[in-house]
């Protein structure tokens, strides 16, 4: 299976992710890792103001790596990376989509213009995300 494994910085991969790449890669999938940084094999440039226009240079960045690359599946790790890859991801033959979202971000006390955001960018995309860990 060819996986993309993103999230929106490299260092965020190495710090959190390297062993469940090591434990994909042992199983024999061609792991592939996405991110803003070095050290990833796709360096997207994504900026971390959730609107900036800058992430539409990202955008079109994911848009013709799905393009170009046959993924079978695809796994968010941040909230910005998981909005942005899931938003080029459309097609009928878009790779399956899977999306950590990491419990602070949905805790009921959490009310502020950011949690509404986040809220509201899950329930956008809901139909084009297959799995949420």
């Amino acid at each position: 299976m060819k996986i993309l494994y993103a999230a929106s910085t490299a260092s965020h991969l190495r710090n959190f992710h390297e062993p469940y790449l090591a434990a994909l890669r042992a199983e024999g999938h061609d792991v592939r890792t996405l991110a803003r940084g070095e050290g990833v094999d796709y360096d997207i440039p994504f900026e971390k103001k959730f609107f900036s226009p800058k992430n539409l240079t990202a955008l079109r960045a994911i848009r013709r790596l799905y393009r170009t690359e046959s993924f079978d599946a695809v796994i968010c790790n941040t909230t910005l990376a998981a909005f942005y890859l899931r938003l080029a991801a459309r097609g009928r033959k878009r790779p399956r989509m899977i999306n950590f979202v990491h419990g602070y971000l949905w805790n009921e006390g959490e009310r502020g213009r950011r949690a509404k955001l986040l809220r509201f960018c899950e329930r956008l995309l809901r139909r084009r995300t297959d799995a949420i860990l």
